[in-house]
């Protein structure tokens, strides 16, 4: 019975056009031919069937048509606790339309990767790689997959970064289980079919690839899209109902709610490390130091355990988890000492951003929350680095699902201004007469700005250090590193560097052409490439800040400036740029302010920001004549 549904699947999966008339079509089509590779079809019907299980089949035909394509015939398929690959079926085709070979599932490569901080999981991931001695070649995959959960309901993404010449979803829902959806750009409405079973059905015709343009949003990156959310569902025998945020807070909360079991010698212990402390905000600094001190961040992701935490007693045991393991364990602490703390849902801004009409399970981060009368916390328990009062880059410009007893509250996070993420370095710079700058820098980062690099200053090995210190210093010239140090204060990482540009200043007769804007020069890779008309999406950057550079050049013996001491200053809504000289007998004194004053630059503003940016490129570039 089973092997018979599984091939009345496929017969669905396959039904209409066969691989040769699609083949045929595709010979003078120039959406398949003229890029890299495209998808001449991709098919996707899925049947909710009784209980929690969906079906889900599915096809696609790829054509590659030359070695940059190659990457898309990396055929991967991933299967968990929730998700078994019933079968997979591929066919290759040469230039000629001709089948060269058959795979099925006995075929693929099976692996079991995860990413470094998962030590353990259930993924299994089957993987083909598929390569023909001529270009083109075609690919005609079909799949059935059995999924567990309608908590899995799969979502239709009918656009990829090659063209789709037809893609469709087919939705059986013979019970009318309820659901909402979301669509993201044209998403067509449905065609109601009936062949036995109701069925909807949606199409596009001739799909462009998505647009890439430079510093892009991550949640600009979907362009068209048709998600799909059931009202309520069941994993692993835990209910969930999904109709408002209210219930989403709620399902995490019936996951968590038993897992907040520190035992009482435990709740001595962290009760014993802020005796004799009565400000509330110092004994969270206290716990929040002790947890970043005593635990790592390290996963184990079986079954609901992927979104269920494990308990605060094991990750006090243990002395590691995962987000969800982690801020359970920190607000477990704080209640211990009396002061309510709860867990905080969000969507790293790096995925994306939260969409909040639309309450739905799009999160991929925990954090906790920490209201005071006086003040708000959040806290970031993976990070080791990050300080009390500062909510890191990736937490920014979205919304967090705070889990309160009784309800959830949706709450912004809003981005940090610019004065505070801070870069300041100071610089004294001898001139040597050969064209080469021996000099003697420190720089101080704080805010966004040491987050970027305390990681690597933490976790490089000398030589990576040593290569990041050259990037800080050139991206163009040599650097001979005579000494290097750092220092972290929690609030600002310091690097001190000394050492030889070589030959940076170029040398012509009796003069020496240099560029005083040493350190912090910007170039045309800052500059987005699309055209003030050419832009479709705003611009999307980490984090808004501000660095200040101060040099003092001592000019070599005998030479004076000639030509080239002149400032400029540009202030805009979105940026600052100001650049002043002096000079007294043989100094002289260099300052530089960059200020970003915008991490989110609207359309409307692009041609702007593009043109004081090219300004400012051009004053960073310019050079300053030394006469001997």
């Amino acid at each position: 019975m089973r092997s018979l549904i599984i091939l009345m699947l496929f017969l669905a999966a396959g039904r209409g056009q066969s691989f040769q008339k699609i083949f045929v079509t595709s010979l003078t089509d120039t959406l398949a031919t003229d890029y890299t590779a495209a998808y001449l079809l991709s098919e996707k019907t899925v049947d909710i069937t009784d209980g929690e299980e969906i079906k889900e089949s599915g096809r696609y035909i790829l054509r590659i048509n030359n070695s940059k394509g190659k990457k898309y015939s990396y055929i991967n398929f991933r299967e968990s606790e929730f998700v078994d690959i019933e079968s997979i079926e591929i066919d290759v085709y040469d230039s000629q339309g001709q089948k060269t070979r058959h795979l099925d599932r006995d075929d693929a490569e099976e692996s079991a990767l995860s990413p470094g901080y998962v030590l353990y999981d259930n993924n299994r991931y089957l993987s083909y790689r598929i390569e023909e001695a001529r270009f083109p070649w075609y690919i005609d995959v079909r799949y059935v997959k059995k999924i567990k959960s309608h908590f899995f309901w799969p979502d239709w993404y009918p656009q990829s970064r090659i063209p789709v010449l037809s893609s469709s979803y087919t939705l059986i829902n013979k019970k009318d289980i309820p659901y909402k959806t979301k669509t993201i750009g044209n998403i067509p409405s449905a065609q109601e079919t009936t062949n036995g079973k109701k069925r909807l059905k949606w199409s596009l015709k001739r799909v462009e690839p998505l647009d890439s343009e430079d510093f892009m949003a991550p949640e600009n990156k979907v362009q068209t899209a048709l998600l799909f959310q059931p009202h309520t569902f069941e994993m692993e025998n835990v209910s969930g109902n999904f109709e408002s945020w209210n219930d989403v807070a709620a399902w995490y909360r019936g996951l968590a709610s038993s897992q907040y079991n520190l035992t009482p010698e435990m709740k001595r212990h962290i009760r014993s490390l802020v005796s004799g402390i009565d400000d509330d905000k110092e004994k969270i600094r206290v716990l929040y130091r002790y947890l970043q001190e005593n635990t790592r961040y390290v996963a184990i992701q079986l079954g609901i355990g992927g979104w269920k935490p494990y308990s605060a007693r094991e990750v006090y045991e243990n002395k590691y988890g995962d987000c969800k393991d982690l801020s359970t364990m920190m607000v477990s602490m704080l209640e211990a000492v009396g002061i309510p703390a709860y867990p905080a849902l969000i969507l790293t801004r790096d995925k994306g951003r939260l969409r909040p009409d639309f309450p739905s399970s799009q999160f991929n981060h925990c954090i906790a929350f920490v209201p005071l009368q006086s003040d708000t916390f959040w806290l970031e328990c993976t990070s080791d680095v990050t300080r009390l009062g500062h909510i890191p880059y990736w937490l920014q410009d979205t919304y967090a699902l705070v889990v309160r007893e009784d309800r959830g509250e949706l709450i912004y996070l809003p981005l940090n201004p610019a004065g505070k993420n801070e870069l300041l370095t100071e610089t004294r710079a001898v001139i040597l007469s050969n064209g080469s700058i021996r000099f003697s820098t420190e720089l101080i980062f704080s805010g966004d700005t040491r987050l970027s690099v305390i990681d690597r200053l933490k976790y490089y090995k000398d030589q990576e250090k040593i290569s990041f210190y050259k990037r800080l210093i050139s991206r163009t010239g040599s650097v001979n590193l005579a000494s290097h140090s750092w220092s972290d204060s929690g609030a600002t990482v310091r690097i001190k560097l000394r050492g030889t540009l070589v030959k940076v200043a170029r040398k012509s007769g009796r003069r020496l052409f240099f560029q005083p804007s040493l350190f912090s020069t910007l170039s045309n890779d800052n500059l987005p490439d699309e055209d003030e008309q050419e832009r479709d999406y705003p611009l999307f950057f980490d984090y808004a800040y501000s660095r200040s550079d101060h040099i003092e050049f001592t000019l070599p013996r005998g030479y004076k400036v000639e030509a080239g001491v002149g400032g400029m200053a540009i202030d805009t809504d979105f940026a600052q740029y100001q650049v002043d000289f002096s000079l007294s007998a043989d100094v002289l004194d260099f300052k530089r302010l960059f200020i970003r004053k915008k991490a989110r630059i609207p359309l409307e503003e692009y041609g702007a920001y593009r043109k004081f940016l090219k300004k400012a490129i051009k004053q960073d570039k310019m050079k300053l004549v030394l006469k001997k």
